[in-house]
């Protein structure tokens, strides 16, 4: 299902033409993130002295909350876990408020259900969560990511914000109307799903660079 794009398409090129991208919707998040592992590796393996990176949300991204405690989406720490071997950067960018207690709990989160190697976490500072300024905040953390010389290959989030400076609303009642939306979407790459139901992947085929 994948094909790589004539070799004149660079990854810093702007807005691809249609056939460069895959955009696929499904009702299994197994489908999608194996689609996305095997992106990633192409884009590697093309690619292999960039500096590429992942971004992911957490809550409903990569854990679960249950009655009890969080759990593992189990999916999501394969694709986690390519990411890492494939030696991605791997950044999480979370709504959690930014306090000194919910930084420590989050990494010790992280660390107990498998996901402690990373390179950077970045908590929401209050005075924006506040203002309820979610999309403003992810914009900005992905953005200085890329300032400081990564490029992000995927991000992977369960919201319009994870996405989006100014998201649609994700409302719409029928998903032939949202996959129209998503083919409208600026050339980022991403999976978005609703936990459990349903999921959106949207990849840009990458060549080599000449």
């Amino acid at each position: 299902m994948f094909a790589i794009a004539p070799k004149k398409e660079r990854m810093s090129s702007g807005p691809p033409k249609a056939e460069n991208w895959l955009h696929l919707m499904t009702p299994s998040l197994e489908t999608i993130t194996t689609h996305a592992g095997q992106y990633l590796g192409n884009v590697r393996r093309l690619h292999p002295r960039a500096k590429l990176a992942v971004s992911f949300d957490i809550d409903d991204t990569i854990l679960r909350e249950n009655p009890k405690r969080q759990t593992v989406i189990k999916v999501m720490q394969n694709l986690y876990a390519t990411a890492r071997k494939l030696n991605y950067a791997v950044f999480f960018i979370t709504a959690r408020r930014n306090t000194p207690e919910n930084m420590a709990n989050t990494k010790k989160q992280l660390q107990r259900t498998g996901f402690g190697d990373y390179t950077d976490l970045f908590l929401m500072p209050s005075e924006l969560r506040d203002k309820g300024l979610f999309c403003e905040f992810k914009y900005l953390m992905r953005h200085k990511i890329e300032q400081d010389g990564y490029q992000i290959v995927l991000n992977v989030g369960d919201s319009w914000h994870d996405l989006l400076v100014h998201p649609e609303k994700s409302t719409h009642p029928h998903c032939k109307s949202m996959y129209k939306i998503l083919k409208r979407l600026p050339p980022d790459n991403y999976i978005l799903f609703s936990a459990p139901d349903t999921a959106w992947l949207s990849l840009k085929m990458v060549a080599q660079e000449d």
